[in-house]
């Protein structure tokens, strides 16, 4: 069984400000379901977006360059729970702390305690993280010395699960 993770760049304002604040090519990650892409962003009024959890339609938002797939490799039972639980918080909104979180590390001022893991609102790849915790996939504890999960984080946690043709499609240029 796979889970595909859609990770993109969009041509607004915001996603450029969280590349440059996680050091990534990537400023949003999706889970691909058959019916759309499920995930959590801030209001986009130019898309009629609303926020929150929700299922997107699939290119939802006008993109800077062609998003790029991650197929994580899991069993039935994985897959099932991970996507479960995302599924499960549909409605909740979009964490605005996240940002905060980012801009605080990139000027080197220590976290202010903030729960990545805090299922009353979420950020786009800490609600996807936090699936797959809650889905199985990870046989240890995750350690994350941050207090935010950028997309980034979100595809080194993936690597070791994904084939070599698929790690290799997101390393060559």
């Amino acid at each position: 069984m796979e889970l595909l993770y859609q990770f993109s760049t969009s041509t607004a304002f915001a996603s450029r400000i969280i590349r440059i604040l996680t050091c990534s090519e990537f400023s949003h990650c999706d889970l691909v379901l058959p019916e759309g892409l499920l995930g959590v962003s801030g209001s986009d009024k130019s898309i009629k977006d609303p926020g929150g959890v929700i299922i997107r339609p699939f290119n939802a938002w006008p993109y800077l360059h062609p998003p790029k797939i991650a197929r994580v490799q899991c069993s039935d039972d994985v897959a099932r729970k991970t996507t479960d639980f995302v599924k499960s918080q549909i409605g909740k909104p979009f964490d605005k702390q996240a940002l905060r979180a980012f801009l605080r590390d990139r000027a080197g001022i220590p976290d202010a305690g903030r729960d990545w893991r805090d299922p009353s609102k979420w950020f786009c790849s800490e609600v996807q993280v936090r699936g797959l915790e809650v889905g199985g996939l990870f046989s240890y504890p995750l350690i994350q010395p941050k207090d935010v999960i950028s997309p980034q984080a979100l595809l080194l946690y993936l690597n070791p699960f994904m084939p070599p043709d698929n790690i290799r499609e997101f390393t060559d240029a």
